[in-house]
């Protein structure tokens, strides 16, 4: 989908786009700031110069989007965070958010990051523990084993925690695959981490700097 139409009065642009269209989304209007307050070098670095296919002026967002025409409307859809976007082996650009979105969509997904580690994309889980707990006790059926579990405590209540173990990891497995579906073969996540609880700013974004795990040898 897309966030909505360009506000009237507001020049928009999509700065040095490749060629899907997707570029750092650029903004001049009487509402955009003028510059930093006495830091003529970091003004100078939150805007355009001639160098860039908008020309000089315009604010850059920080943001990666592309502007398309929804029933003759020029509406703009965000990709992600142009710091966030990951370049794949083959050169292709990875938009995270764009992963995150379809693992959030997952009922038993509380919170996600994606990350690389040096051998792909990694996707971190915040799971929904009682939904995940309720789903891996319902496909053991614990309910048929309730007379078991009385009559061998200490052994049956071992077993059925393996079981419920071996439950939740073929339910990220189907995570892995629900995922994968969706995306396209650059973006295929190639393994899945569980994360107790995400690190987090005073605004409650995740700090997605503590999370990357690529060694210091392939860090760009």
């Amino acid at each position: 989908g897309t966030i909505g139409v360009i506000v009237p009065g507001v020049d928009l642009q999509i700065a040095n786009p490749n060629e899907e269209g997707v570029g750092e989304v650029v903004a001049k209007a009487p509402n955009v700031m003028v510059g930093y307050y006495k830091d003529d070098a970091l003004t100078k670095a939150a805007f355009t110069t001639e160098e860039d296919s908008c020309g000089p002026g315009y604010f850059k967002t920080g943001d990666l989007g592309v502007i398309k025409n929804w029933h003759r409307v020029p509406r703009l859809s965000l990709k992600g965070r142009s710091k966030n976007m990951i370049l794949s082996a083959s050169g292709e650009n990875i938009y995270p958010e764009d992963i995150e979105f379809i693992l959030n969509q997952h009922p038993l997904v509380a919170e996600s990051l994606v990350v690389e580690d040096d051998n792909g994309l990694v996707a971190l889980l915040q799971m929904d523990e009682e939904k995940l707990e309720e789903e891996a006790k319902r496909r053991l059926s614990l309910s048929e084993l309730k007379d078991d579990l009385q009559e061998k405590a200490t052994a049956k209540k071992e077993e059925i925690q393996d079981k419920l173990a071996y439950q939740k990891e073929v339910i990220m497995n189907e995570i892995k695959f629900f995922v994968n579906r969706q995306v396209n073969k650059t973006s295929k996540i190639d393994r899945i981490e569980t994360i107790k609880q995400f690190e987090k700013t005073a605004s409650q974004k995740i700090k997605r700097y503590l999370y990357d795990l690529r060694s210091k040898v392939t860090k760009r």
